[in-house]
């Protein structure tokens, strides 16, 4: 018999455009923070791609002490690579504790600051300045 390891807590939107999952997974909670940026501005821990290398999952882990948030285990940045596009989609978020909303709040801003944007005011105006 499979033993259910994860528990679809809550889903937060802001923006009505920019989603967060809450999940608890055994004794933790991941925070899975949709972003986007059209790039990847980390050097990935690692990498996940099809034989061509055309196709890739990247991922980046920041170090949780450098965050400024009580509880976190561990964040985890991932990238998608698509041919010569590569974007950054997603930050989640691994916890100690069940996050209370405005800590939820405060994470989905924060992923924003970690990818090297502003929070978003307005989802049809990108939060990011590319170079």
């Amino acid at each position: 018999m499979l033993e259910k390891v994860y528990e679809v807590l809550s889903e937060y939107w802001f923006l009505d455009y920019y989603r967060v999952l809450k999940v608890r997974s055994n004794d933790k909670y991941v925070l899975s923070v949709d972003v986007y940026r059209r790039s990847y501005p980390f050097k990935p821990d690692e990498e996940n791609c099809l034989e061509d290398g055309k196709y890739c999952i990247y991922y980046n882990h920041v170090d949780p002490a450098k965050v400024g948030v009580n509880g976190v285990v561990d964040v985890i940045v991932t990238g998608i690579k698509a041919g010569k596009i590569v974007e950054t989609v997603n930050v989640r978020w691994i916890l100690d504790h069940d996050p209370q909303y405005s800590e939820v709040e405060e994470i989905f801003n924060k992923s924003w600051i970690i990818i090297g944007c502003r929070p978003p005011s307005d989802p049809w105006i990108d939060p990011c300045v590319e170079a």
